[in-house]
């Protein structure tokens, strides 16, 4: 508001209008800056809690964080398995384990399984 008054009583000048929005601008960077060196530091300790987690193997423990990061990804037994290069009872138990702890949900998808990521992963996983 005082920006519009300024540039109205000095001829129209536009420049508080600028310098607000130079203002606003950098606030808001510095802002965004600061959330995501919170958000790296969440993810820090989460990884670092993951890690303590003894009942997890090191494919789950891949998969919580790949989860942590993309909560939109959704897993299938067949994916577990070729990325991993595991034989298929392996990747299912896997991925049934983590359902069983919460850590995914377990979605049926025609005659197959998918699993995806729950809303409370990064509460469960130490993140928030």
């Amino acid at each position: 508001m005082r920006a519009f008054l300024h540039s109205e009583q000095d001829d129209c000048d536009l420049t508080y209008f600028i310098v607000y929005h130079v203002r606003a601008i950098r606030l808001a960077i510095r802002e965004l800056q600061d959330y995501i060196r919170r958000k790296q530091g969440q993810y820090r300790e989460a990884v670092s809690l993951l890690k303590k987690m003894s009942w997890m193997n090191y494919r789950q423990k891949a998969i919580v964080q790949h989860a942590l990061k993309h909560p939109e990804f959704i897993y299938t037994i067949e994916s577990h398995k070729n990325s991993h290069n595991i034989a298929y009872q392996t990747a299912r138990t896997d991925l049934l384990v983590l359902v069983k702890k919460g850590y995914l949900e377990k979605i049926k998808s025609g005659k197959a399984f998918q699993f995806a990521v729950p809303a409370n992963l990064p509460k469960k996983a130490g993140v928030v």
